[in-house]
């Protein structure tokens, strides 16, 4: 992560990668959609993803591909993917984040302390949207168990859904 490391929230360090963050932000205007440019720039707080959960990461080929046997799978066609479902502290909110145009992906898992290891990804800490260059953004989370996900990508949908409770 390139601003949102571990910091003590008071501290001047925080402030000042968060305004860097926020300028670099302002940069990605038009990259990506209205509606993820707003996330990301006012995402924080109650309307963030704090202490989220991390429902799936999907990554491959044919991600959208029906599995009903209706279309055969084209391999010539297809390109890969990265699906990301985050299921906000709250449990009101569902926010997806597909990304395609890969250009690299990684998931570490580190090994957990054995006394304290309850073999779950646990709560998301962090997460931030950065430019690597002017074909490509970074998608970063880090998760309190140390879980980090990283994705490049040249073109991101974003969609919140409310969940609906019973």
């Amino acid at each position: 992560m390139r601003y949102f490391k571990q910091h003590n929230i008071s501290s001047g360090k925080w402030a000042r990668d968060f305004r860097a963050y926020h300028k670099e932000l302002d940069r990605l205007q038009g990259r990506i959609s209205r509606q993820a440019w707003n996330f990301f720039a006012t995402g924080f707080g109650g309307r963030g993803l704090h202490d989220a959960t991390l429902l799936s990461l999907s990554v491959g080929d044919g991600l959208d591909h029906p599995l009903d046997g209706s279309k055969p799978f084209n391999f010539n066609k297809e390109k890969t993917k990265v699906r990301i479902l985050i299921l906000n502290r709250k449990q009101t909110m569902l926010y997806s984040f597909l990304c395609s145009k890969i250009r690299k992906v990684t998931f570490n898992y580190p090994l957990q302390n054995p006394h304290w290891d309850w073999h779950r990804i646990e709560y998301l800490d962090h997460y931030e949207l950065t430019s690597v260059d002017k074909k490509h953004l970074r998608l970063e989370f880090l998760f309190s168990s140390g879980a980090k996900v990283l994705v490049e990508f040249g073109r991101l949908k974003f969609k919140r859904q409310l969940v609906k409770h019973s």
